[in-house]
């Protein structure tokens, strides 16, 4: 499957045609002639000058010649000079959304008159629909709607602010005795919480540092929700503070199995439990191998990877993490971990050459770890590589990972770890922002994250007092909060298709029949057939008898730009072959069968 890298319909199409019947012969390349106008991407500054292609404007499908024939500016807003036949160089004067008229030619004689939108000082709409995507659970169009406004670093400092949605009070609000209860609070929460990048934030981290309800925590839901608040609370702070609470932390203690570890017992033959030793060093913090700052590997002389850390250092670690157990009558497993020193190996301990002095405390012994790995210089580019690949793109350049590792490295005010400082430092970067052309921003939504968007996208109401049954898409599909296989999360981070070589860690579980999957239950909420999720088509039903603006408001709230020729052009035939308006909300249903079809829809640009 190869889902959205090229952002073709392909093999998407021979799923509609599959799915669908009596539809024609829907997605038939578009036969016109005359060139289509395209959405402007390009960055525009107030009062400098930059040239604009022909190809910036338009392109045509035929492949024909396209030449600029007049342009026209309001003279208050910015002026046209240097026109040629396929580029002219426009200088605007002040910021916000600004138009410019043109006449585009093919070399056949077809015309295109087209007023072409530019943001000058602003977030395109593209920009926005993309910031959306990182940031929070989806776009919505009253956000969308906002693109002229919206000012992302004044948006990021407003949600570093917002109160905190705790799942754990909404699992409680829920009935709080079930995973039922839980999967509620999570869906709740990622669709209307008001805090969303912090939600979005911790979702990722639940990535990385990962618990599962598959195993010993399977019936123990509220230690769980309680894990995952920690993951929230902690989104914004420092990460010697997270990797603490989550070592510490008895979901986290059962999982990786750390709780009542104890020092070798001779008589027994027992030794201390290496699991937790091995995964936060391997998947938590430093990885297998040792990293330049920009996230590559480093190599001997031979060309051969140099290892992080070897057995011997597990092992030390492993001793060190000794004596950790549950508090007394905690049987929901929700507060931190208490030390019994009378079990803790007291040894001296080497551990990536760093020494633990013999006689020191669990709590010590915890401390000092907690320090290495925290101050480890592998520890900035892996936690940057990782949280950008769960929120931006998967395949940053290694210039983008240095630079959110140095953030890591010092905020600014000489401080290390800053997790505020480096999430601002992914999401406003250039690269995330599309503003380095030879490193889009382009990663597959997880199959979760395509259902929570449509969710948004729609404005989603319930008729009952909260969600439920929010597990139904979690089966479905085969992904929810805190529902991976194993420690090593729902796909690998280097999960490359085969024929290609970028990584596309979300295929390795989106594949065909997942997809249609979801799709399929996603087909199910558009028709209002999973009650108490009913999809609130006002705002598009708001275009009235406007085919034009339907499409203009499916394109922002789905694409961030216009909507694709051939999904157009089907949306249009289909509209035709039902006789109906877009004030109807039974045509917006059957039209949204398509976009949820389309490949593009599953690809975060």
């Amino acid at each position: 499957m190869t889902l959205g890298i090229n952002n073709k319909l392909s093999n998407i199409a021979l799923c509609l045609g599959v799915i669908f019947t009596g539809v024609g012969n829907t997605f038939a390349a578009n036969t016109t002639h005359v060139p289509v106008a395209k959405s402007i991407t390009k960055q525009f500054h107030r009062g400098k000058a930059t040239s604009v292609n022909v190809s910036d404007i338009a392109q045509d499908q035929d492949g024909d010649t396209l030449y600029i024939d007049q342009v026209a500016i309001d003279s208050k807003v910015g002026k046209a000079t240097h026109q040629t036949d396929d580029s002219v160089t426009l200088t605007f004067y002040e910021p916000g959304r600004q138009t410019v008229d043109f006449v585009i030619s093919d070399s056949q004689g077809d015309v295109l008159d087209t007023t072409t939108t530019f943001s000058v000082d602003v977030l395109s709409d593209k920009q926005l629909h993309r910031f959306l995507n990182q940031a929070t659970f989806g776009p919505t169009h009253q956000l969308m709607e906002q693109a002229a406004t919206f000012d992302p670093k004044q948006w990021l400092h407003e949600q570093f602010d917002a109160p905190v949605s705790s799942h754990e009070a909404k699992f409680f609000e829920f009935g709080g005795n079930d995973h039922a209860a839980h999967d509620d609070a999570w869906m709740d929460i990622a669709v209307y919480g008001e805090d969303q990048l912090r939600q979005r934030v911790a979702f990722a981290l639940s990535e990385v540092f990962v618990v599962s309800r598959y195993g010993t925590l399977y019936e123990r839901p509220r230690s769980l929700v309680n894990y995952y608040d920690t993951l929230t609370y902690d989104a914004f702070g420092n990460f010697r503070k997270l990797i603490e609470d989550v070592s510490l932390h008895p979901a986290m203690g059962s999982y990786l199995t750390m709780t009542s570890s104890k020092e070798e017992d001779p008589d027994t033959g027992s030794q201390p439990d290496e699991n937790y030793a091995r995964e936060i060093m391997q998947l938590f913090t430093i990885g297998l191998n040792k990293l330049n700052i920009d996230g590559s590997i480093r190599t001997d002389e031979s060309g051969k990877a140099l290892e992080t850390y070897t057995q011997d250092d597990i092992t030390n670690v492993a001793k060190a993490f000794t004596g950790w157990r549950h508090q007394e009558g905690d049987t929901n497993h929700v507060l931190p971990m208490v030390a019994d020193n009378s079990v803790h190996d007291q040894s001296e301990k080497v551990i990536m050459g760093h020494t633990l002095p013999a006689g020191q405390t669990a709590e010590q012994d915890m401390q000092d770890v907690l320090d290495i790995l925290y101050n480890h210089p592998n520890t900035p580019p892996f936690f940057a590589k990782h949280m950008i690949k769960r929120l931006v793109t998967s395949n940053p350049s290694p210039e983008y990972i240095e630079r959110v590792a140095n953030v890591f490295i010092d905020n600014g005010e000489g401080i290390r770890g800053d997790l505020q400082a480096v999430i601002e430092a992914i999401l406003l970067d250039k690269e995330a922002l599309g503003e380095d052309p030879e490193h889009m921003p382009v990663k597959i939504k997880e199959p979760i994250i395509a259902v929570v968007n449509l969710y948004r996208a729609l404005d989603l109401k319930l008729n009952s007092d909260h969600f439920v049954n929010s597990d139904i898409p979690f089966w479905r599909i085969g992904q929810g909060p805190l529902r991976a296989d194993s420690v090593f999360n729902f796909y690998s981070q280097d999960y490359s298709p085969a024929g290609t070589d970028l990584f596309a860690p979300e295929l390795e579980i989106m594949t065909w029949p997942t997809f249609i999957t979801t799709f399929n239950y996603m087909r199910t909420f558009t028709a209002k057939w999973r009650d108490p999720l009913l999809p609130n088509y006002k705002y598009f039903q708001g275009a009235g008898d406007d085919m034009d603006e339907l499409m203009r408001r499916i394109g922002l709230v789905f694409f961030g730009r216009s909507v694709d020729p051939n999904l157009e052009l089907a949306l249009r035939e289909h509209t035709a072959f039902l006789r109906g308006k877009p004030k109807n909300a039974w045509v917006i249903e059957e039209l949204m069968e398509f976009v949820i079809a389309y490949e593009d829809f599953y690809v975060q640009d």
